[in-house]
């Protein structure tokens, strides 16, 4: 009962968005790189350092630890930001909507009526279970102060962007003849709401389900979409860290290592919106690290202590080519809009003021991201994990605090593939006219492909003032460079054929195509929403831990627990590294 009342609640508090939502929806960036699981130093150096960095050993020794922890994101609003330009809501309308909100996503675009309204929360959540292995060889026996290291987080991470909608109206219009294809779409042809929309999926009242295409769309949507919670489980980055120590003492280290990182992640493939990240990105690193500490007080029989430890490593991220999701510049959340396709005229019947066109619409409807969904050469220039901590040992027990401050570089795109041409945005545009009757005088009827485009569509809606005026509806008078549309015999062509006219009480009209349409180019792909600016992020963390140590047993166990805080710094306008926190606990075994 009490669940069923938090739904009902929380349906509410949904629909109240229709009063209150911001302009937002996909206005982001297309996709979040956090930082890799692998990339955490406070984790690392927190209750082991009793069991590395030894100064008498003269041998060959190791020490090995598993390291269980739970993450969980918080401030979940900034991920909203990042990803929608808003906090967490949004509206979808149609295009045929009275009284339509101005910042209203425009329902068309994803096979919805264009009567149709509700009401979209997101609340995007990332959620990661890391088991942490790191194994740490000294070399002493073949040189005092050489080490060899090797550290692999097994993870399985869950994100879930809460996707949460309520419709106000279903919608009952069909498309008309000419909106979406030749011929009319009826309402039981589309989705029953964003939601499964943006699944790519339609599903009939059998529960069969496939690919979600209407009218002239050949292809569903590929790219970009929200199915629910997304999990990945998989080897996160292996690092090999060979190291040696210049100075080595009871009372203090110092020393430099090289660092490879391995990508054994997966990389983003732009399939799901929000998609789960393991690693960083499937990027190769190289770099350098310093490790060091010094005791500053011990006990007179020296079994406790208090000290300073301080670790920095920084990496190059090398370039790595992988399917990232662009809009188009100037026009955030474009890659959800409708997409025409032209091609030059082999043989038209259709005239523009009174000239033949020479580009002409082929029947073909594309999501806009299914084209703008690219190969991407991509790298990072530098990468900086720099972690402090002070550590008290007091009648055997450890005490760690410490700050872990961490920052990446903007990514930086080297290449790209090409955006394939003969495409133009279609807005709310008729692709079709209609020749009402033949040079006899009997109904016709028959469709004919224009060459109209709308250069200045946007997610929003149609170019200008819309499709939809009261008086001139579909005639399309937004069109870019409107001309009078007509066929080989002057025949005028109509914006709607007589049967749709009539079921939506519009008086039929001359329509207009573009006397010279506006294509896409590569030029038009806007290479920075795809990219992750600059990242960085603060961390305070606290770890208990306790080694059992016996002069007549070689093997020393150990066992630790720990927590940390991380939060989003607030240095720059735009920030792709997330707050989260975590709680751990540590064990392992030295020789």
């Amino acid at each position: 009962m009490k669940f069923v009342f938090f739904k009902k609640i929380l349906f509410i508090q949904i629909c109240v968005l229709f009063y209150v939502a911001n302009s937002c929806g996909f206005f982001g960036k297309t996709l979040i790189l956090p930082r890799s699981q692998t990339v955490n130093a406070a984790r690392e150096i927190a209750g082991w350092q009793e069991h590395i960095n030894d100064y008498e050993v003269g041998r060959t020794y190791w020490s090995f630890y598993m390291a269980p922890e739970y993450q969980r994101s918080w401030n979940n609003a900034q991920i909203s930001r990042f990803l929608f330009g808003c906090n967490d809501c949004f509206v979808v309308q149609g295009s045929r909507v009275a009284n339509r909100q101005s910042d209203a996503l425009l329902a068309d675009y994803f096979g919805l009526p264009s009567d149709f309204e509700s009401a979209v929360s997101v609340s995007p959540q990332i959620t990661q279970f890391i088991w942490d292995m790191n194994f740490y060889l000294g070399l002493d026996g073949l040189c005092q102060g050489l080490y060899l290291r090797f550290h692999a987080p097994v993870v399985y991470a869950k994100w879930d962007l809460n996707l949460k909608e309520c419709v106000k109206e279903p919608g009952t219009l069909i498309y008309p003849a000419g909106y979406m294809g030749s011929q009319s779409i009826s309402r039981n042809q589309l989705v029953a709401n964003f939601t499964e929309a943006m699944t790519g999926q339609f599903c009939n009242k059998n529960k069969q389900c496939g690919p979600y295409t209407w009218g002239d769309m050949e292809n569903a949507m590929q790219y970009g979409l929200v199915y629910g919670r997304r999990n990945e489980s998989r080897l996160s980055d292996v690092h090999i860290i060979l190291g040696y120590n210049f100075f080595n003492d009871e009372d203090y280290h110092g020393g430099l290592n090289l660092r490879i990182s391995a990508p054994a992640g997966n990389r983003p493939n732009s399939h799901y919106f929000f998609e789960p990240i393991v690693g960083n990105g499937h990027h190769w690193e190289v770099g350098a690290g310093w490790t060091s500490h010094i005791i500053f007080w011990s006990s007179a029989d020296e079994l406790d202590y208090a000290g300073f430890w301080c670790d920095l490593n920084v990496t190059h991220l090398f370039a790595d080519t992988q399917l990232r999701s662009f809009d188009l510049c100037g026009n955030p959340g474009s890659r959800y809009i409708l997409l025409s396709k032209l091609t030059s005229v082999v043989d038209s019947d259709v005239f523009v003021d009174g000239e033949s066109i020479t580009k002409q619409y082929i029947g073909n409807l594309s999501p806009a991201i299914n084209q703008t969904t690219l190969d991407a050469k991509i790298s990072m220039r530098a990468q900086v994990d720099m972690v402090a901590k002070f550590s008290v040992e007091l009648n055997g027990v450890q005490f760690d605090l410490g700050y872990n401050f961490w920052y990446r570089s903007a990514e930086h795109l080297i290449d790209r593939a090409c955006l394939k041409s003969g495409y133009a945005l279609k807005g709310d545009a008729q692709v079709y006219g209609f020749v009402s009757q033949d040079s006899a005088g009997f109904t016709m009827n028959q469709a004919l492909p224009l060459n109209v485009t709308q250069h200045e569509a946007t997610l929003i809606g149609g170019q200008g003032d819309g499709n939809f005026v009261v008086g001139s509806a579909f005639i399309n008078a937004n069109a870019d460079n409107p001309g009078l549309a007509s066929d080989s015999n002057a025949n005028i062509l109509y914006q709607l054929n007589q049967t749709d006219a009539t079921a939506l009480s519009i008086v039929q009209q001359q329509i207009n195509g573009s006397n010279g349409p506006m294509l896409l180019t590569d030029a038009h792909i806007d290479i920075n929403s795809a990219l992750n600016p600059h990242a960085i992020s603060h961390k305070i963390f606290g770890n208990v831990a306790y080694t059992w140590e016996s002069p007549q047993v070689q093997y020393a166990p150990f066992l630790a627990c720990g927590t940390e805080l991380e939060w989003r710094c607030g240095c720059f306008k735009s920030n792709s590294a997330i707050s989260q926190w975590g709680i751990w606990a540590k064990g392992g075994l030295s020789f």
